[in-house]
């Protein structure tokens, strides 16, 4: 698995929205799964137990073992994204837009899905259906399982 830590997306009204890249060994392209939250994503190496709730997405190496590049973001005005957070406005939802469009233009990736439960999950139901959305959800869950067995 390769990372690219902090990668910066300008959206349509100026403000930069903070991402990590995750994607499988190999060339590419692969299709690529989108979560954003405002948990910070920079504590996605907490284990997921009770106490880190907000860890939702899974193990990355997980889904890049399974053939998937893997964007998760830190939602406007949280993390390392700037601008003023407000949950579920018009600039969010234009937000979730226009990350989907980014990542669309990748070389890397070939399509994006939102995907997630609970907050990362919300682009999935609240973005504007942008033109680059060509693949599909992995699976019925939105989490892998906890155990390799």
């Amino acid at each position: 698995m390769r990372t690219i830590k902090d990668e910066w997306i300008t959206v349509s009204d100026g403000v930069r929205i903070c991402v990590d890249v995750y994607l499988p060994d190999g060339d590419g392209p692969f299709p690529a799964l989108y979560a954003v939250a405002p948990y910070q994503k920079d504590l996605l190496h907490l284990p997921a137990v009770p106490m880190f709730r907000f860890i939702e997405t899974g193990p990355m190496d997980y889904w890049t073992g399974h053939g998937y590049a893997v964007v998760i973001g830190d939602q406007r005005g949280t993390g390392r994204s700037e601008g003023e957070f407000e949950l579920v406005g018009p600039a969010e939802q234009r937000d979730f837009h226009d990350t989907i469009e980014w990542i669309a233009t990748r070389s890397t990736t070939a399509g994006s899905t939102p995907w997630g439960s609970s907050t990362p999950g919300r682009p999935t139901w609240s973005a504007p259906a942008p033109r680059s959305v060509v693949a599909s959800r992995p699976g019925p869950a939105a989490s892998p399982p906890t155990s390799s067995a």
